[in-house]
């Protein structure tokens, strides 16, 4: 007779931890699931999952976003994916959309180039201060699009001890720029996602606040009833559009910018 091998007990399917497996509180923005460094739950599963649910694991994480970085004046600062993909999927825990950096971000006659998928988390009143003699520049690729997201859309608590409002602007222009020139905008193959309850995803009002540019192409702007409100006065930038998707977004361009429109679907919202 063929002997039998006893399935594994319990207690040999157990990894245990010796000490807290997260990340320390506030350290991770509001999100209190993400596993620290040299966790034991790292590396320690199966992929003996179903096929589907091991794939998406793979394109999640749980590790936390970074700060940004400082961004040198003059000069040309890429952004590309830096949290680890849990791309085995063999990691114990919760996964996460990833979040590269995560906070306010400052530019100022510099220009910024996201790159290669990453995602960026608006937490705080913006995203992105656009100051003068700025270029942001966003490149995808069909298969790695970028991210503008917020925070409350991937990271559980929904107003971090009310410190942040559910609402903040993705793309703002905060000051005058004396000399500088207006700030230029190329977006291509990158998502901005913002939850119910949203008020602005991009403004650009009240002179001096305008931009010499904006061009976008192959994205898809999910606003939940946020608007798309551009008010230049003083200026006439050129503004193009051309394969993007604009869901439930109303769309207010109230300037003199002249504007070229190709192939855009407007879902649920007037433009």
């Amino acid at each position: 007779m063929d002997s039998i091998t006893a399935p594994p007990t319990l207690a040999a399917l157990k990894t245990p931890a010796t000490a807290n497996p997260y990340v320390p509180a506030w350290s991770a923005f509001a999100g209190t699931y993400y596993l620290s460094n040299g966790c034991p739950f790292v590396g320690a599963g199966t992929t003996s999952i179903d096929p589907a649910l091991l794939a998406q694991l793979r394109t999640k994480t749980t590790y936390p976003p970074l700060a940004y970085p400082s961004f040198p004046n003059s000069e040309t600062t890429v952004l590309a994916p830096v949290v680890q993909r849990d791309t085995t999927g063999l990691t114990l825990g919760w996964h996460y959309d990833p979040i590269d950096y995560m906070g306010v971000c400052a530019i100022s006659n510099a220009t910024l180039l996201l790159t290669n998928g990453v995602v960026l988390g608006l937490y705080g009143n913006s995203l992105m201060w656009l100051e003068g003699g700025t270029q942001l520049i966003s490149q995808g690729a069909p298969n790695q699009r970028n991210y503008l997201v917020y925070w409350n859309g991937v990271q559980e608590w929904p107003t971090y001890p009310n410190l942040y409002p559910l609402s903040g602007v993705l793309l703002q222009q905060p000051a005058a720029f004396g000399h500088l020139s207006n700030p230029f905008i190329f977006l291509r193959l990158t998502s901005v996602c913002a939850p119910t309850g949203e008020t602005v995803l991009w403004q650009s009002e009240d002179s001096p606040l305008e931009i010499s540019g904006l061009t976008l192409q192959d994205c898809e702007i999910y606003g939940s009833g946020a608007a798309w409100q551009m008010n230049e006065s003083a200026n006439t930038p050129v503004v193009g559009f051309t394969n993007n998707i604009f869901h439930r977004v109303p769309f207010a361009v109230n300037s003199a910018a002249k504007i070229t429109s190709y192939n855009n679907l407007f879902a649920g919202r007037r433009t």
